[in-house]
């Protein structure tokens, strides 16, 4: 069978930069920390107006050239710059080297173009780190019309792509009080891509991320194209790092909210959510696409390694997948499932989550199907968890049919499953220092003891 990864490439003039749960989350943990730290405030050099597609003041910024018959804008290594303005058609911005400021300011791009492969508003080179600053309200959008090609057994693939197309080991920060609004097309996420190692941060503003309408995720990877043979296969998630801000991440058709793109067919397996992390005073709503988790895998696609603390307030809401976990498992070839999971679910600190499924998948975790249906662990702090799943058919954690047990870990906190006991861990008193809202048909039954 024909199977390969397709990374949309150009010619880049730099090299490439090197550089149990516990320790996966301590070794995240480091690259939250990196991405997190406080980037001091520098004042954008130039600023590029859009409209015009020229420098304002008639200056360039040192490390900037147009390339591609002068459609693309490129910014290398050490560039501060702003843009302003609104630009629709086959223009767009291109980032090269170790790390490069840009600040959107009020700023619109919207790529049109019909070619055999279309660019997306915002393209990051292998092994490059963009430190994005939101100024105003701000959309990347990605509405081609792309050219086809044929391989393989003549199956037909879309060459479109992301709103922020994100490279091998590349970095995405954005911070800042503004806005935005970024929309993939087709198979492509809204921020993210399919090559190996992209990892995407937000510390602040507020970021609205679309995938594709066919089987990218909101944030995270693409979907799977091939309907004779697998010529693109799905992508994973990625690392996924949320410190604060408010993010609203809408899966495409068959795609995660964050996480995972969808699978095209029942002979193709499916790819992880990937690794996430939501901290801080974050406020993140993800919806998943069609047989796709909230948080964790698109269609076919197991769950990831997810980590809430902080005071975050998380609410993820699946569409036949989890609303944390796994996306639906409708494969028709069996040993494509067999390694297929729920992930881990690590809840601690003062967060509060609410996981929802619309059918036939647990709130957190996996279909009863699965051969592991995952983990769902409250090691510290006083975290409120709410998870159902919204037919009521099966118990929210069931055993799969292999009679692998979802493992839950209760050690602080508290666990509510609609229409199923509410789980306290005996002996702690639990102090509840903030408001709390009871989401729709829940109950929250406090014991007199507690």
């Amino acid at each position: 069978m024909n199977m390969k990864q397709i990374y949309p490439q150009r010619n880049n003039p730099n090299k490439n930069l090197s550089g149990g749960y516990f320790l996966p989350f301590l070794l995240t943990a480091l690259v939250m920390l990196t991405l997190s730290a406080k980037v001091w405030a520098q004042s954008p050099t130039h600023t590029f107006n859009l409209t015009t597609w020229s420098w304002v003041g008639g200056t360039a910024a040192s490390g900037t050239s147009f390339t591609n018959s002068g459609r693309t804008l490129e910014l290398r290594n050490g560039v501060n710059i702003a843009v302003t303005g609104t630009s629709t058609g086959d223009r767009n911005i291109d980032i090269y080297g170790s790390t490069v400021r840009l600040t959107l300011n009020n700023a619109s791009i919207t790529t049109t173009g019909n070619y055999e492969y279309t660019a997306p508003p915002i393209w990051i080179s292998n092994g490059c780190h963009l430190i994005l600053t939101l100024v105003g309200n701000n959309t990347l959008t990605c509405n081609s019309s792309a050219s086809t090609v044929y391989e393989g057994d003549n199956t037909k693939l879309w060459l479109n792509t992301a709103g922020i197309l994100l490279n091998k080991n590349s970095k995405l920060t954005i911070e800042g009080d503004g806005m935005l609004e970024v929309t993939g097309k087709g198979n492509w996420p809204g921020i993210g891509g399919n090559a190996p190692n992209r990892t995407i941060g937000i510390n602040s503003g507020t970021v609205i991320a679309r995938g594709g309408g066919d089987r990218g995720a909101g944030i995270g990877g693409c979907g799977g194209v091939g309907k004779r043979v697998n010529i693109f296969l799905p992508a994973s998630g990625g690392t996924v790092l949320i410190n604060g801000g408010t993010v609203i991440a809408y899966g495409g058709w068959s795609g995660a909210g964050i996480g995972s793109g969808g699978s095209s067919t029942a002979i193709m397996a499916g790819a992880e959510g990937g690794t996430i992390l939501i901290s801080g005073n974050s406020v993140v709503t993800a919806n998943g696409g069609q047989d796709s988790a909230g948080i964790g895998g698109g269609l076919r696609g197991s769950g990831g390694e997810v980590f809430i603390s902080g005071n975050s307030v998380v609410t993820a809401v699946g569409v036949r997948g989890a609303g944390i976990g796994a996306g639906a498992s409708n494969t028709i070839n069996h040993h494509l499932s067999k390694d297929k999971h729920g992930g881990t679910t690590v809840i601690s600190g003062n967060a509060v989550v609410t996981a929802i499924s619309s059918g036939g998948v647990a709130g957190i975790g996996a279909a009863p199907t699965t051969p592991n249906a995952g983990s769902l662990i409250m090691p510290s702090g006083t975290p409120i968890v709410f998870a159902t799943r919204m037919d009521g058919y099966y118990t929210d954690y069931a055993p799969s049919s292999d009679g692998t047990p979802t493992n839950i870990t209760v050690t602080q906190g508290i666990l509510v499953e609609k229409d199923k006991k509410t789980h306290w861990h005996a002996g702690n008193e639990f102090n509840l220092l903030r408001n709390l809202t009871i989401p729709y048909e829940f109950t929250l039954s406090i014991p007199d003891t507690k």
